[in-house]
């Protein structure tokens, strides 16, 4: 163990995960440490080769109110600039609808309706020919609720949606029977699963299920298959059935696209409506490759991964986007109290304000900050102010919406004074 070598890296301005545990002090002091009676020696890593200057700029101004950050502020390597647009809306109804109308613009729209009303029209920040596709673009909120409102707009306007981190909707009971097989025709299922497949069966009760169970705890080795076979009475008839069901679809399907035997088996658990048309369009990308997309929705079953191949806007919390990056960026529900997050009891400004920073790295070229000045919060409406930390961005590098009067009805008639969106 003498001989070994100990490489530690860390970014001091993103260490966000005090929820687990973790101790910003852990880092800082590391570097004084002496190991074996050596010294730590370190090597700072200043190329940022992500964010446009703009954008790298606020975010270094933000994180410079900390009384502990990074010794070296980071240099920006890209040359290109960045938009970073600032906007209040009156309600999180209005912010989402907002923040939809700027994404079709990114993207070139969607629907008959943008196109029609022009809401699909050209971003006139955005350089000719740099359209976007929906993958390129994320909605970073500091709570899981506040993505609500903007996940319901986007799936009102027909655009493609990637939630990140919530149990997926192949995870209900009523998909069960689906999911389970569809990972054993792949290949991919575990002995827990094929169990689990088995007590899905009618008719199989839990006493079969404990049997069976039993007989995998002694013989891990031997297929569920096969140990199926030696239990007694109707079950084994019944689940050897459904093993040799599924061999020969296995045979049968083999070579299909993964999206065509996502139908067969749906139409085959007379699975239809929303759900069955999402698990279609997920499965597409994967072409004839359908241990890979049992592997993608097995992967995910407790809480969905960012996944890059699918084509749809990235919905998540700043803490789910560590790691990740985006052409297009929207944080949203940027109010105090929120973000920060003051209510909580366990609210460390530093911590929110590392938070914070994360979310605004995550942007290479279009950063879009946004907040509502009225959220429902816990069934009860509440008025809000702007985060706080929006106050330390440069106002020389923000560019800032105005509000702007619009009439309910054309013809006259009284007028509503509203935020201005997008």
């Amino acid at each position: 163990a003498r001989q070994a070598t100990v490489f530690a890296i860390g970014d001091p301005d993103q260490a966000i995960y005090g929820f687990r545990g973790a101790d910003l002090s852990c880092f800082l002091d590391f570097a004084n440490r002496r190991i074996d009676n050596v010294p730590v020696r370190g090597l700072a890593l200043t190329r940022n080769y992500r964010c446009a200057p703009t954008i790298l700029a606020a975010a270094t101004a933000l994180i410079a109110n900390n009384p502990r950050h990074g010794a070296e502020p980071p240099q920006a390597m890209r040359p290109d600039q960045a938009v970073i647009e600032l906007h209040r809306a009156a309600t999180a109804a209005a912010e989402a609808e907002g923040i939809v109308a700027r994404i079709e613009g990114l993207t070139g729209g969607v629907s008959h309706f943008s196109l029609a009303s022009g809401r699909g029209d050209r971003f006139e920040h955005r350089d000719a020919g740099d359209e976007l596709g929906f993958s390129d673009i994320a909605v970073l909120c500091r709570q899981r609720l506040q993505a609500e409102p903007v996940i319901a707009a986007l799936r009102r306007r027909g655009i493609p949606v990637q939630v990140v981190g919530d149990r997926p909707f192949w995870a209900t009971p009523s998909l069960a029977p689906f999911y389970l097989r569809l990972l054993v025709l792949a290949g991919v299922a575990s002995p827990a699963e094929q169990v689990r497949l088995c007590a899905t069966l009618p008719g199989i009760g839990a006493a079969t299920i404990r049997r069976l169970e039993d007989l995998l705890l002694d013989q891990p080795d031997t297929p569920v298959s096969e140990l199926c076979r030696r239990l007694a009475g109707p079950a084994a008839a019944r689940l050897a059935e459904l093993f040799a069901e599924l061999d020969r679809l296995a045979d049968q399907w083999a070579g299909r696209p993964a999206e065509e035997v996502v139908g067969d088996l749906l139409s085959a658990h007379t699975i239809a409506g929303e759900a069955g048309r999402r698990l279609a369009l997920l499965a597409a990308p994967y072409g004839t490759d359908l241990a890979g997309f049992a592997g993608f929705l097995q992967r995910n079953y407790e809480g969905m991964e960012h996944d890059p191949r699918m084509e749809g806007v990235a919905v998540m919390t700043v803490h789910a986007a560590k790691g990740l990056e985006f052409p297009a960026v929207f944080l949203a529900g940027l109010e105090d109290g929120l973000f920060p997050a003051l209510d909580r009891p366990d609210c460390s400004l530093e911590e929110e304000r590392r938070l914070f920073y994360v979310g605004l790295t995550r942007a290479e070229r279009y950063l879009f900050l946004s907040s509502a000045k009225r959220r429902t919060v816990h069934g009860k409406g509440r008025d809000f102010a702007p985060s706080r930390f929006l106050a330390e961005l440069p106002g020389e590098l923000v560019t800032r919406a105005r509000p702007e009067a619009r009439p309910t009805k054309s013809g006259g008639g009284r007028k509503i004074q509203q935020l201005s969106l997008f």
